[in-house]
């Protein structure tokens, strides 16, 4: 929780920390703090290593005799004089305004618990952002069924076996979510890791990327990440450059993860007819799972993802444009909502910044698309339902997405709403990439099914 508040510069002024001295760290709480420290010193630390204030992150300190607007309460035990608490266990997590039963056994699993995370900063930016706020604050996620309910229902997972043949496409937002709640887990075995964005990091990313700090900027995406995760008990195989380069030797990979953030990826991907694909991704302020297929019957990757426009305009050239136009930077702010000094500043000076973040994606979209915009809270959900549904895989649990239920949706503006559940998601007729008549889609079908019959719980 603390990872993402303090990325959320323009929604957080501060945020302060109480908690006892004596509390020491658990194993691999997060590669970006030291073991050695107590509690809170180490998440002091871990903020630090994201990011300064001065470069747009939000200062963490040790709580003072200063009033806060809000108060957020983290444990199993209901606190009366907290805004909301927020709790976490197994696949299941939330926040509450009363007592909530706790679970019969405590779960090593981040699933839960980084779920409680979402929600809970997910909960502070409504308040913030949204027209018209309604507090929700009595909501739990299941990712066993992806149901959602005022009060938890404690469910776990025990991990027994071990990562095999799967890679890992994007190691951007939700990418980065999906191997920070990974991290700390006794999972053996060895996940591989690609990303082609010849940039790397960028200070900008930061706002979203849960699992880098600043020290990653400039940095190769997959490489980086491979280094920051060198103690998880797992092995990651890095490659900086194309995902085909896991295909070209005879040990294929046989679980795609997709988190990619662009179709003509996605149209990529699908061509290689893996026979498994999950996806996750992020639109605004809706976080997706998918498990594609079954091939020509349910979604593929391509489905619904039509190419891009080419020639967007870079951040580079957007940042121009805004310093010599005084007059759009008023008209974007007042439509948007942004703080116009926060505008400026970003415009002056690159940094992590959720005004601009949504300043780019306005402008980015001038064929006629709708502006889309990425929250951090958002990726950490669809990372960790990612997660959730890869070793849910790996254990041939009941509660898989599939046949009948393919796809799983959470999105916060109305986080009670009906939609957030699972349900099917049938293919686009007019896809040409799981078409029947297509060679590749029966070939998928085969892998698929024999993928199936293996992983599939009796």
């Amino acid at each position: 929780l603390l990872n993402i508040l303090c990325r959320l510069d323009g929604a957080v002024s501060a945020v302060r920390l109480s908690c006892p001295d004596d509390i020491s760290v658990i194993p691999r709480l997060t590669p970006l703090v030291s073991e050695s420290r107590d509690l809170i010193q180490s998440l002091i630390s871990g903020a630090t290593a994201i990011g300064l204030p001065e470069k747009g992150f939000v200062p963490v300190e040790r709580s003072s005799s200063e009033s806060s607007d809000v108060i957020i309460s983290v444990g199993f035990e209901f606190c009366p004089e907290a805004t909301f608490c927020v709790i976490g266990n197994g696949l299941c997590g939330g926040i509450f305004t009363r007592q909530v039963a706790t679970p019969n056994e405590f779960s090593n699993l981040t699933i839960g618990p980084y779920i409680g995370a979402s929600l809970a900063a997910g909960e502070i930016f409504r308040q913030v952002r949204l027209i018209g706020y309604l507090p929700q604050r009595q909501l739990f996620l299941n990712v066993s069924d992806y149901s959602h309910d005022p009060d938890p229902s404690w469910v776990d997972l025990k991990i027994h076996r071990e990562l095999r043949a799967v890679l890992l496409v994007g190691v951007g937002a939700v990418g980065c979510s999906l191997l920070h709640a990974l991290y700390p887990l006794p999972l053996r075995g060895s996940i591989c890791l690609v990303d082609n964005d010849e940039k790397g990091v960028e200070i900008t990313n930061l706002g979203r990327y849960s699992l880098f700090g600043s020290d990653s900027v400039g940095k190769p995406k997959a490489s980086q990440a491979a280094e920051l995760l060198r103690g998880a008990e797992f092995r990651t195989i890095p490659h900086d450059g194309s995902f085909e380069h896991f295909f070209e030797g005879t040990d294929k990979p046989e679980i795609v993860l997709s988190a990619v953030d662009n179709n003509a990826a996605r149209h990529a991907l699908q061509e290689q007819y893996t026979p498994q694909f999950l996806s996750a991704s992020t639109q605004n302020l809706r976080a997706e799972i998918m498990r594609c297929g079954p091939p020509s019957i349910g979604a593929c990757l391509a489905c619904f993802n039509p190419l891009e426009v080419s020639g967007r305009r870079t951040e580079e050239e957007i940042r121009s444009q805004l310093k010599d136009s005084p007059i759009m930077i008023t008209d974007l702010c007042k439509k948007l909502g942004l703080d116009i000094e926060d505008a400026i500043s970003w415009i002056q000076e690159p940094k992590c910044s959720q005004t601009g973040e949504r300043l780019i994606e306005e402008l980015r979209t001038e064929d006629g698309s709708l502006p889309m915009f990425a929250v951090g809270f958002v990726s950490v959900l669809a990372g960790t339902l990612l997660a959730a549904e890869l070793l849910k895989t790996l254990e041939k649990w009941s509660g898989l997405l599939g046949e009948k239920a393919n796809r799983a949706v959470f999105q916060f503006q109305n986080p009670e709403s009906k939609t957030n559940r699972s349900g099917f998601y049938p293919r686009d007729e007019y896809c040409t990439a799981c078409s029947p008549k297509n060679v590749g889609t029966r070939i998928w079908a085969h892998r698929y099914k024999q993928f199936r019959e293996a992983t599939h719980p009796n």
